[in-house]
């Protein structure tokens, strides 16, 4: 589940400081019972499921955009995700 598979020279160029590799995470994902504080609609990322993904399905999403796939972006522009895809992404970032 943490294994960033064709991603890994990007995982790998992140920071090794944990504060930093916290912001990365909460830059990419948004929880999904936070999307209306943000002001955002469930509606506008498509089927918003409580599924947990790999890290690698994450970074695949993550890597359709038109930026780095771990660069910051807008909370209605980050992946959808639980608790336990927070937590995969940062055990990720970890290991790397």
């Amino acid at each position: 589940m943490t294994d960033p598979e064709s991603f890994e020279a990007v995982v790998r160029e992140l920071p090794d400081d944990i504060t930093a590799l916290c912001r990365t995470v909460q830059g990419v994902l948004v929880h999904c019972a936070w999307l209306r504080r943000y002001g955002a609609e469930e509606s506008a990322f498509g089927p918003v499921s409580r599924t947990t993904l790999p890290v690698r399905e994450r970074l695949t999403a993550l890597s359709r955009a038109d930026r780095g796939v771990l660069q910051w972006r807008v909370p209605t522009q980050r992946e959808v995700g639980t608790c336990r895809d927070f937590a995969l992404m940062m055990c990720c970032l970890l290991r790397a």
